[in-house]
């Protein structure tokens, strides 16, 4: 082995990918070897014991779910293998939209600690709640994410305009003088989308049509995004509904 593959710090920016390009495979980051390492056949015991767990749980405290197991002729009992899998029912957006806002959610509100919602650019917000386990995981499963992709610390600032990175230079100050902590290093700011800039909405149906025909109400303005990516997003979506008419 040479002695520059040797040297690779796979805790550098970049230095990920040049393992994996160099074949260092054993070098690259693992953020929990006991789990990620583990042999196919004790990941499939593993998986097999969660998911009968989350069948019993969700059957347990999710009337939907209950619902729909009950529907089917399929019991908690009768997961026994992870192809069973197949037994169950889907669950997608349009579920997420039929129970909304909390009728998913298995357990009380009280136990929630995060709300997430979607901008509803397509009808109903779609509505997640997340208690403390849930928000453990998935800063687990992001942290396996990005140690495995050779992520590390750094100015983000080279990923905004010079002129939004100075105005937030000069505003975070004055607000921190007003917010006490607003300036604190130790802050996080977060810039969620949202449709406080359009409260209104503009009605279509299933064709992305308005009572007044032809007319396709779409994006920010119409009620349907809450900022630049969500109103793309829902303009793509009204192109391919006029598209279906006049192709």
């Amino acid at each position: 082995m040479s002695e520059a593959m040797d040297s690779i710090d796979v805790t550098k920016k970049g230095a990920a990918l040049a393992a994996a390009e160099a074949g260092r495979f054993d070098a690259l980051p693992i953020y929990k070897p006991e789990i990620e390492c583990a042999s196919r056949e004790d990941i499939r015991a593993l998986q097999l014991e969660k998911l009968k767990e989350t069948v019993a749980y969700a059957y347990e405290r999710v009337p939907y779910y209950r619902q729909k197991l009950d529907e089917m002729g399929v019991a908690p009992s009768d997961i026994q293998t992870l192809e069973d899998v197949r037994k169950l029912p889907f669950t997608d957006k349009a579920v997420l939209r039929e129970t909304f806002p909390f009728g998913l959610f298995a357990v009380p509100l009280d136990d929630i600690r995060e709300l997430h919602s979607s901008s509803g650019t397509t009808g109903k917000p779609v509505v997640v709640g997340y208690t403390d386990d849930d928000m453990d995981m998935w800063s687990e499963c992001i942290a396996r994410l990005v140690q495995m992709a050779g992520v590390v610390p750094g100015d983000i600032a080279q990923c905004l305009p010079s002129f939004v990175v100075d105005s937030m230079k000069a505003a975070l100050p004055i607000l921190g003088r007003r917010l006490q902590g607003f300036d604190s290093g130790d802050a996080l700011l977060t810039a969620p989308e949202t449709r406080s800039s359009s409260p209104v909405r503009i009605l279509r149906d299933e064709s992305g049509q308005s009572a007044l025909r032809g007319l396709y109400p779409c994006g920010e303005g119409a009620g349907y995004a809450g900022g630049i990516l969500s109103a793309a997003a829902d303009g793509m979506r009204c192109a391919e509904k006029i598209w279906e008419v006049y192709s």
